[in-house]
Formats: C-alpha cells, sequence, structure tokens
C-alpha cells in the first residue's frame, strides 16, 4: 500500500508525515521555506537548492527514490503530452492495442474468478419478524415507560433511550427488542456521518401508540 501527498507547499503540513514518503519529488515551488525543508530531506546541498530555484519549471523534478541503494537526488524532465480536446471509441481502442503485445502471466489465485459472481450472506439464526405480531403480550409498565420516551423524544439514537426512561444499557436494549418483536416499535437505520456504524432511530408504530392510549384501535389494527 502506497502513500501519496501532492500539495503546493510545505507550509502547515504535519512534519510526521514527510518521513512516511520515501520517495520524494520536488517541482517548482514558491518560497524559500520550502526549498531548504525538502531539499534539506532530499540530501540537496546549497548549490544544488540554488539551482534548482531558478531552474525548476512545469515538467521539470528533481527526484528521489526510495528503491535500491542510491538515494542521490537527480533531474527528470516530463514532455508535454498533448491530448486532443475529444478523444473518440475508435481512438480509445486503437491506443490500447499496444498493450495486447505485453506478456501476461496470469495469478493462479485468479483463475477461477469471477467478476458476476454472486454469494448469498446468511445468518444461521431464525430474523424474527418485524411486523405486528397479534399474538404479542401488551407491553408491561416498563416498555410503556420506554415507549413514551421515544414518543416524546423522537428522532433521537436508540442508546439515549436507557436514560431516558430510567434504565441500564442491557436492559434498554432488551425492552426495545421485545417491543420490536411485538410490533410497538419501528427500527431505521440512519447514516449520522461517512464512517461508522449506522445510527439506529426508533419510532412508536400505531399498535405502540394505540396502548399508550394516542390512536384509535381500528386504525391500529389496519396498521
Amino acid at each position: 500500500m502506497g502513500l501519496l501527498g501532492a500539495c503546493q507547499s510545505l507550509q502547515g503540513l504535519s512534519k510526521g508525515l514527510i518521513p512516511n514518503l520515501s520517495t520524494k519529488i520536488m517541482g517548482r515551488l514558491g518560497s524559500h521555506e520550502d526549498y531548504q525543508r525538502l531539499g534539506a530531506d532530499m540530501g540537496m546541498n546549497s548549490k544544488q537548492l540554488q539551482w534548482a530555484r531558478l531552474h525548476l519549471k512545469p515538467g521539470r523534478f528533481v527526484v528521489q527514490v526510495a528503491e535500491g541503494g542510491w538515494r542521490h537526488p537527480f533531474l527528470v524532465d516530463v514532455p508535454l503530452l498533448k491530448t486532443p480536446a475529444v478523444v473518440t471509441d475508435a481512438e480509445a481502442a486503437k491506443s490500447m492495442q499496444v498493450l495486447d503485445r505485453l506478456p501476461v502471466v496470469p495469478a493462479p489465485e485468479f483463475q477461477d474468478w469471477d467478476p458476476d459472481r454472486v454469494l448469498e450472506v446468511c445468518s444461521t439464526q431464525p430474523i424474527p419478524d418485524a411486523k405486528v405480531q397479534p399474538e404479542a403480550s401488551a407491553p408491561d409498565e416498563a416498555e410503556l415507560r420506554f415507549l413514551r420516551a421515544v414518543l416524546n423524544h423522537p428522532a433521537l439514537p436508540s442508546s439515549h433511550y436507557a436514560k431516558l426512561a430510567g434504565f441500564g444499557a442491557k436492559r434498554a436494549i432488551a425492552i426495545r427488542k421485545e417491543l420490536v418483536l411485538g410490533g410497538f416499535l419501528r427500527e431505521h437505520k440512519v447514516a449520522t456521518g461517512p464512517r461508522g456504524r449506522n445510527a439506529i432511530v426508533l419510532e412508536v408504530t400505531s399498535r405502540g401508540r394505540f396502548r399508550l392510549g394516542l390512536q384509535d384501535p381500528q386504525e391500529a389494527a389496519e396498521s
């Protein structure tokens, strides 16, 4: 796995990042401090740094590679690649023909690889039906207290209701599962950020609202 950091200046960049970038490429920089810092990390002397300040231009870089035992910085000139504004499918296909002449050694671990393979993932335990179950018993006082907490404080992650209802975390989880199984609560998974697990947000169903005396029983039965 490689780590690539591309930036216009070292100012504000963590000093802990540079040691992890073994291969370094210096292009034209804008400040004396950047040349001094990066040049020192690449082992450049004062004459080399002075030359780089005056002669680096777009397409010309000073490079220090990580592989091998030779660590001296060297100069690289990259020719300007002129690409047309529009490339047709035929031109793109023709440009790929040169790759067909390259020798290919198939990797044995991918010989049976199928890009369209479908894997079925299932649990070994039966998944309870979260729909309303007619045979479910009526909630007890503790479960009603949990229901009221959800009704009075909607759209919160499920972990908040343990404190709001006055229960410990483990008991609150057990009560929540019973209420979902009985059809009194409904769970929704909501992403609260770009990372991490989705939060479980609870909603009191029509059946749960009826148990709290807030809905007509016929409407609760139909839901």
